[in-house]
């Protein structure tokens, strides 16, 4: 169900935790205690993945459906300090859609990838913005006001505000 929903572990009441986000009122209320910032009218849907979530400010009317892996920590550490994963108002989030503020670093080859660490950069996504099924958003991209991102897109730049941006990687086909 809810599988990660917390920034740390929560003890045996997770479960019941994980009954309440089925309902909207009761989700709301985990939400806002668990989260940054929080607006109002934001509806989360139950199956949602959330890392890091002191980091993740989500602005009014947000709208966040099934299956959406949403992090700002790297993997078990703590966010870099002053790196945010913001959500603006008005913000459509389709189902399975993954943001992370988190990437790995891989310059040295005579060193595993796994033991080079990680990095992190703020996401920001500004108000009236909506992201199709199945889009990956990485870390350091801001997506401009009124932009639309395609379904199944991997959004490695910034979108400009006001653009339909589709593609892997995604790329800006009208403004």
């Amino acid at each position: 169900m809810f599988k990660q929903f917390y920034n740390d572990r929560i003890d045996s009441s997770q479960w019941l935790i994980e009954f309440l986000m089925h309902f909207k009122f009761a989700r709301n209320l985990i939400v806002k205690s668990k989260f940054g910032k929080v607006g109002t009218d934001t509806d989360i849907r139950p199956h949602t993945n959330f890392y890091g979530t002191r980091n993740i400010e989500i602005g009014d009317r947000v709208s966040i459906r099934d299956g959406a892996h949403i992090s700002s920590v790297f993997s078990g550490s703590k966010a870099a300090e002053g790196v945010k994963l913001i959500i603006g108002s008005d913000v459509l989030i389709a189902p399975d859609v993954m943001i992370t503020t988190n990437a790995h670093k891989y310059s040295d080859p005579h060193q595993l990838i796994r033991q080079q660490g990680g990095y992190s950069e703020s996401v920001i996504i500004e108000d009236d913005v909506w992201i199709g099924r199945g889009a990956t958003i990485l870390h350091g991209v801001t997506i401009g006001r009124g932009s639309v991102i395609g379904a199944h897109s991997l959004v490695n730049k910034s979108i400009p505000p006001n653009s339909v941006a589709v593609g892997t990687p995604c790329k800006v086909i009208k403004k």
